[in-house]
């Protein structure tokens, strides 16, 4: 039979193919249906969009090979670029329950970064010459351990550590400065 359109209401049938040995065809399984190129390899299908309610999947990739991939293990997702290496995932917001990192840092390369030592934290400048500031409005802490303690304005003063005990210090200086207490008690 030969018709430039046919009106059914419905057709059954094992298989649809298109009009040359080498088109894809689709079959009819019991569990859905199945795409197949002209050789009988497994085949593409093309729409501009798809309503589903869920995808089981081993992988989704961008449209060119150089694009991303994300696959399913068994542990959650691995996010990967074109060539394979560790991906990039761009979002607005994260809400999450827990993060397990090696490092943080701001979005330039400029930006410093904090990394995660067995002893708690470690904040890091661009030159990771030492370590930089961490402005905290209040802080509780069993011990501090630190070289120096400087005001919050370079001009202000700062206290050192000797093993015999702490100097004071004016501005920027070495210049002594000046301990002022309501009371004191020194012993010898």
């Amino acid at each position: 039979m030969h018709a430039d359109k046919a009106v059914l209401h419905g057709v059954n049938t094992e298989w649809v193919q298109g009009r040359s040995a080498d088109d894809g065809k689709i079959a009819f399984l019991k569990d859905g249906l199945d795409v197949r190129a002209g050789s009988g390899a497994e085949g593409i299908v093309h729409a501009d969009k798809a309503v589903l309610h869920g995808v089981n999947t081993e992988w989704v990739q961008g449209r060119s090979a150089d694009d991303g991939k994300i696959t399913f293990p068994k542990d959650g997702l691995d996010v990967r670029t074109g060539s394979g290496a560790w991906g990039t995932v761009h979002a607005d917001k994260a809400d999450l329950n827990g993060i397990n990192t090696e490092w943080v840092q701001g979005r330039s390369a400029d930006d410093g970064w904090i990394t995660f030592p067995v002893e708690g934290l470690k904040v890091h400048r661009k030159d990771n010459s030492h370590l930089t500031h961490l402005d905290v409005g209040y802080a509780t802490h069993d011990i501090v351990k630190t070289r120096v303690v400087r005001g919050l304005n370079d001009g202000e003063g700062w206290i050192s550590f000797r093993k015999e005990g702490l100097n004071i210090r004016r501005g920027q200086g070495t210049e002594r400065g000046t301990l002022f207490a309501a009371k004191t008690e020194l012993k010898e």
